[in-house]
């Protein structure tokens, strides 16, 4: 049996195709004949050693390497491999801390106290990492990014700052649109709004981003 991971050919054989991967082993049941398998991820990694779970032993991998490894067990359907984050904590700083949370922001990894840390710790310093990191922060997900800018301990500067980095972010991809929901529009300059009059594209506009800026035009500006 051969896999295919990233473009790079893996051989080995169909009990251990079939053993890793629920997935392979329905296709199995319908047709004997298939023989190989394509695997393609955002993030990379060595395939090989996934190959040695098999052994029902347990294996260390490197914490970089967990982005990798999560994104393969999904595509072969695995969920009875449990992937834990077993390493001492380190110690956070404004250097670090964004590629740790892009380590440990996946909900398949084992990884939640370390989660909940780093992502503390970028509300607490958001006004330095918003002004020195932001190519970092696009390597996160929409789903952790929401978690930072909802969150109670977020520290901005003003909702200029939290407007001009989301900004920034959709700019770049419109994935990123629902980040909006979390700006307050009557508490934005003028200067700041003509920035976003300026990159949103109208047609993105969701029911709550309307609400938000319904309610600056009907408001008071005294900016």
């Amino acid at each position: 049996f051969t896999f295919i991971v990233n473009g790079k050919e893996i051989k080995t054989s169909r009990i251990i195709s079939d053993l890793i991967s629920p997935k392979i082993s329905k296709i199995h049941f319908v047709d004997s004949s298939f023989d190989c398998f394509t695997i393609n991820t955002t993030h990379k990694g060595d395939f090989s050693p996934i190959l040695n779970l098999i052994n029902f032993e347990t294996i260390e991998f490197s914490p970089k390497d967990f982005p990798f490894i999560s994104e393969v067990l999904e595509i072969l359907g695995n969920n009875l491999i449990d992937v834990m984050y077993t390493g001492d904590e380190e110690e956070l700083t404004t250097n670090n801390v964004l590629h740790l949370l892009c380590i440990h922001q996946n909900a398949k990894l084992n990884c939640n106290n370390a989660f909940e840390r780093e992502i503390e710790f970028v509300c607490e310093n958001f006004i330095y990492l918003c002004e020195n990191k932001k190519e970092e922060f696009a390597q996160l997900e929409v789903s952790t990014l929401l978690k930072i800018l909802n969150s109670e301990k977020l520290v901005l500067k003003d909702e200029d700052q939290l407007l001009s980095f989301v900004n920034g972010l959709y700019s770049k991809n419109s994935e990123f649109l629902t980040l909006y929901e979390t700006v307050i529009f009557s508490n934005a300059s003028s200067e700041s709004m003509s920035e976003f009059l300026g990159i949103v594209d109208f047609q993105d506009i969701t029911n709550s981003m309307w609400m938000e800026l319904s309610n600056r035009l009907k408001g008071k500006i005294s900016f």
